[in-house]
């Protein structure tokens, strides 16, 4: 008991008088407000001078709220602006706040207890604004009140583009931040806002920019345990699921190869830009699609499979209709893309020679992807339950026979997709397909037997 006293005396005493003052003045100055509400000793609430008056931000210039800040509508230095006020920390988050002002603000920490959201969205505002390729992706920066923990932005007025489907511009934004050492590591939706002068009040540029918004979760080039690249990994995810929210959640493989630039898609930001630039202000996403200049069948393809997995069928058939009519449809250099929607109209047709279309088809996808390609297996199988649903057994049984000795007959080196480069190219899985046609051959087998005897 007095060795673990002594100890402690000790450790005190190693701090000098002139620090043991410093410490306590800071203590003194540090705000104290509610901790979690579960814990055993909650701290007091927070005071009311801390707290911006009602005079300063009525509720009608509220812009928006989260569970770190809220933003509303202010003027600052004359200037119409938006006022991010930051929620003050709980002490449950102080140790990690601290490190924050270690690392980006005061080396003695003279914020207090500032909100860890606060101090890191200031210092990334700072530092993009030195970066001249995010001139206009980026709001304004014009200052900060660091004792009610306010940023003031530029205000931007537009729509989020949940509302209008926008995107873009938004990756070559989200390419800028990269190279610039930030991953934003929050895109969505709603921190996404395109400068079209909507509720424009007041001098404001007018000139269709994607604006990202909101950087208080920003990561930092250099940080340790791969945070970096895992959160510039989570700006592309996050801007591919924003892209399928727009247009029908479409195939994630083709919109991702889409935001990221990468072929088959090599319509130019400028042209898609025109694209969206013509649409009207509410537009359905395939008809934009439809203006591109030089329409891609992947795309197409893609738009049309996103409504057929919403139960839209007619739709996907009139978005292949109208690609067919298209002046532009390169059809003769994409036949695999061809061939995948010769196959799907069918699929989804409606009409009474539906196996007649299938016989078709398959002939067609054997003689130029092969026997065994996934996509013909896949259409031979819808064509198995196509005969097997109009009672035509013998026929169906023929169709399982054939499928299963193909497949027994494999190589190793077959198994290999041969179009792996394609967008909608998939992998083949030859013992999943035996099982399969194993799985309905007993039952067709049997069926077809008793149809022969009588």
């Amino acid at each position: 008991m007095h060795a673990s006293l002594s100890r402690k005396r000790a450790s005190l005493s190693s701090f000098s008088h002139a620090d043991r003052g410093k410490a306590l003045k800071q203590v003194d100055a540090s705000r104290i407000f509610r901790s979690n509400a579960n814990s055993r000793y909650p701290a007091p609430n927070q005071p009311k001078k801390h707290v911006a008056t009602p005079e300063a931000f009525p509720k009608h210039a509220r812009l928006g709220y989260g569970l770190a800040a809220s933003v509303n509508e202010v003027l600052y230095n004359g200037v119409e602006c938006a006022a991010k006020q930051v929620r003050y920390m709980t002490l449950q988050s102080a140790r990690r706040d601290a490190a924050n002002r270690r690392k980006f603000d005061h080396k003695d920490g003279t914020l207090g207890l500032s909100s860890q959201y606060y101090v890191v969205e200031r210092y990334a505002y700072r530092r993009l604004r030195k970066c001249d390729a995010l001139s206009g992706y980026v709001p304004k920066y014009y200052g900060q009140d660091d004792k009610h923990q306010i940023l003031y932005i530029e205000r931007i007025y537009g729509r989020t583009l949940l509302e209008y489907a926008e995107i873009c511009q938004e990756s070559s934004c989200c390419s800028a931040i990269h190279c610039a050492g930030l991953a934003h590591n929050n895109i969505n939706g709603r921190n996404i806002l395109i400068r079209d002068g909507i509720k424009r009040h007041g001098p404001s540029p007018i000139d269709g920019f994607v604006v990202l918004i909101n950087f208080n979760l920003v990561k930092f080039r250099g940080e340790p345990d791969k945070r970096w690249t895992a959160a510039c990994n989570r700006d592309l995810d996050d801007l591919n699921s924003t892209f399928l929210a727009v247009v029908g959640r479409a195939n994630n493989k083709a919109a991702h190869a889409m935001l990221a630039q990468h072929q088959p898609f090599d319509v130019s930001q400028e042209q898609l830009a025109k694209v969206v630039k013509d649409t009207d202000p509410d537009p359905k996403p395939n008809t934009a699609i439809f203006k591109l200049p030089r329409l891609l069948p992947v795309l197409a393809l893609a738009l049309a499979r996103a409504w057929s997995k919403h139960g839209r069928s007619h739709i996907s058939l009139e978005i292949l209709a109208q690609f067919e009519a298209s002046a532009h449809a390169p059809l003769d250099s994409d036949r695999r893309s061809a061939l995948l929607i010769e196959g799907d109209r069918v699929c989804w047709s409606e009409s009474a020679d539906k196996i007649a279309l299938f016989t078709n088809v398959i002939h067609r996808c054997e003689a130029e992807l092969g026997p065994t390609d996934p996509y013909t297996l896949r259409l031979r199988g819808l064509y198995a339950s196509q005969l097997k649903e109009h009672g035509q057994e013998l026929e169906l049984e023929s169709v399982l026979s054939s499928m299963l000795q193909q497949l027994q007959g494999l190589d190793s080196a077959d198994k290999v997709p041969k179009q792996g480069d394609h967008l909608f190219a998939e992998t083949l899985n030859p013992q999943a397909w035996i099982t399969w046609v194993e799985k309905r051959m007993p039952q067709a087998s049997a069926v077809a037997e008793s149809l022969e005897g009588q």
